[in-house]
């Protein structure tokens, strides 16, 4: 993805999958809410981080979460094949996700900016990590997050919005399944309390609220970290691509088999869930050559013979999560 569809604006959307499963043994199962079904079900559930440009999008790394049930149950750990590190680690959703998102600045992913729900937005350390990278941020916060101005000082976002004469502007963020996404957007500049202090000097610190055109009664809340000058749509498009990764989801398991599985052991999911983004990704750079102009570029050039044929590299797994932390 980063070789044909690397992009210095593309943009890293974190989010988590369920896979629901029957019985005790598959690693990670256990009673937790799904995604797919809105409420709890005994499933494994996985972090993903997709790379989202405007020529494809693909998932590009994971990790498997393991709740309360199974980190620091050794001996349920070694029956599953977890590796003993790991199995120590009691870990949050929002730390995986600040792990793949270190992972992909370390191998040299080129992005200008991160894009996530709740979850991961109310993180205040993973906000404070981007920021200090020298990374935007456009993610979702809950209504009771902590937010700042000159005027008010600390107070939840829901509050400060009602108290602000916001304007709002009426513009898509996107594509959806039924046509664009119109939404009505305001933007307020404000200091989120993020751990990393004052926005540095080129970039600043904004709220973005979304309003409902059906339901002005609904709003929802970004913290957005941007260079300084960044405009409302360039905004609201990366609060869109968000969406993407709903889209990888979908296609992933359609298409690729990537909830299609009988293994229950560490290392054999860890294999199938690789093999299975790596043919999504195969499958999105092949869907959109036409679309990019490096490939334009090259497209009528002959195909290689057998003895000229690309030799292409053994595929690894992705970096155990262990050697991050270590």
């Amino acid at each position: 993805m980063v070789e044909h569809r690397g992009a210095p604006d593309a943009v890293l959307v974190l989010d988590e999958t369920a896979f629901l499963k029957k019985g005790s043994k598959s690693v990670g199962v256990a009673p937790q809410y799904a995604g797919i079904t809105g409420q709890t079900e005994n499933c494994q559930v996985a972090v993903f981080l997709a790379y989202v440009t405007p020529f494809g999008r693909a998932l590009i790394d994971f990790a498997l979460y393991l709740g309360k049930t199974w980190a620091g149950d050794a001996e349920r750990c070694r029956k599953a094949g977890v590796p003993r590190e790991r199995a120590k680690q009691v870990l949050t959703k929002p730390e995986l996700g600040r792990h793949l998102v270190e992972r992909a600045r370390c191998a040299g992913v080129p992005f200008a900016c991160v894009a996530a729900d709740s979850v991961y937005g109310q993180d205040r350390k993973l906000r404070a990590a981007l920021e200090r990278r020298g990374k935007g941020y456009v993610m979702a916060v809950p209504c009771d997050e902590t937010v700042s101005t000159p005027g008010t000082g600390p107070v939840r976002v829901d509050r400060l919005v009602a108290g602000l004469p916001l304007v709002f502007e009426r513009r898509s963020c996107g594509d959806g399944a039924k046509g664009d996404r119109y939404f009505d957007w305001a933007l307020t500049e404000v200091a989120w309390p993020s751990g990393a202090g004052a926005a540095r000097r080129g970039w600043q610190h904004l709220l973005l609220v979304r309003r409902s055109i059906s339901d002005p009664s609904g709003l929802a809340y970004f913290a957005v970290h941007a260079r300084t000058g960044t405009t409302l749509p360039a905004l609201t498009s990366v609060a869109g691509m968000r969406w993407g990764v709903e889209d990888c989801f979908e296609t992933a398991k359609s298409d690729c088999g990537l909830d299609q599985y009988e293994v229950r052991n560490w290392e054999p999911w860890h294999r199938h869930i690789a093999l299975a983004i790596a043919a999504f990704a195969f499958l999105s750079i092949t869907a959109t050559r036409t679309a990019h102009p490096r490939d334009r570029a090259t497209s009528d050039a002959p195909a290689p013979d057998a003895d000229n044929a690309i030799a292409w590299p053994p595929l690894h797994l992705p970096l155990p999560l262990d050697s991050v932390l270590n």
